[in-house]
């Protein structure tokens, strides 16, 4: 529920109960390790143009299950 996650975090930021900043990058070599997520830890030479971002770790689970399960059974808006 990675997408779901991101949505919810967006409409109700208290869902992600922790976080931390970290150098990411994908794995974009052609090889087994290909698309997986790269992060290196606190004090490890960094690549120079790697940036740091905000790393979502801990989430409410029954906060987002709620806010998922009333969403997708909640009646759609009509169009105009």
């Amino acid at each position: 529920m990675w997408d779901e996650l991101s949505a919810a975090a967006m409409a109700d930021p208290s869902i992600i109960t922790g976080q931390k900043e970290l150098y990411v990058d994908i794995d974009i070599d052609h090889g087994p390790s290909y698309g997986e997520t790269l992060f290196w830890n606190p004090g490890t030479a960094v690549p120079p143009y790697e940036r740091k971002v905000t790393v979502q770790f801990d989430v409410d689970a029954p906060k987002l299950y709620d806010l998922y399960i009333k969403l997708m059974t909640q009646p759609s808006r009509q169009a105009k």
